[in-house]
């Protein structure tokens, strides 16, 4: 129960935190901000500030709602027993994750210099790598992991699929750390492995069901 008490704290700071960072920086950024960059890590959207500070923060409240109450509701939660800590722990992952990319963008605006596909490269490595780490301990439920139609209807192949899926996520998140040795490359190394990982997983669980059908529960 503490763990849990320890895990909403965070939650919260990471959200008072992103507030926080819009709220100091309000009056120092421009009405029109870059909120949009290029491929090759050139700004080519603008918007107004209100939206363009203040969007990762409101995204951050509805993470809180979603990953606090999702497990409540889950249809399997009498099977797979209460998983909101493991939610919680992807919502912090989740969160910290906006609050680096909510300070590249606003680092970016206070006329700083650089690639902003090379800046937000390490933040997406770490989402990666994190979300590779928390695969492998979900069990079939309804909100959380790599939702197929074979695996919500095995739990050899959900097993499976999240022990490969958890490989190829930290592989991912690896190979997306390359964008800073090669910054014109970087935004393939953030897409191109993190997509080929999900096309292997959507045919692997169908191949694993296939094998097994007779595991489908």
């Amino acid at each position: 129960m503490r763990h849990n008490h320890i895990l909403d704290v965070i939650i919260i700071l990471l959200v008072l935190v992103s507030f926080g960072m819009a709220f100091y920086f309000y009056q120092a950024l421009p009405d029109k901000i870059a909120t949009h960059w290029n491929a090759d890590g050139i700004a080519d959207g603008f918007g107004g500030k209100d939206i363009g500070l203040f969007l990762i923060p409101i995204i951050g409240i509805f993470i809180i709602i979603l990953f606090v109450f999702l497990p409540r509701i889950d249809p399997l939660k009498s099977k797979v027993g209460d998983y909101s800590p493991l939610m919680k722990k992807i919502g912090i992952l989740a969160l910290a994750f906006l609050v680096y990319l909510q300070g590249a963008i606003i680092y970016s605006n206070l006329r700083y210099k650089f690639s902003m596909t090379s800046a937000i490269a390490p933040g997406f490595a770490f989402l990666f790598i994190g979300i590779g780490f928390f695969l492998k301990k979900t069990k079939r439920n309804w909100f959380l992991g790599i939702r197929t139609h074979w695996t919500m209807s095995s739990d050899t192949v959900w097993q499976k699929t999240h022990a490969l899926g958890s490989k190829l996520f930290i592989l991912s998140g690896a190979l997306t750390l390359l964008g800073l040795i090669f910054p014109v490359m970087a935004f393939w190394f953030m897409i191109l492995p993190i997509i080929t990982s999900i096309m292997i997983l959507f045919v692997y669980s169908y191949l694993e069901y296939k094998k097994n059908p007779q595991t489908a529960t």
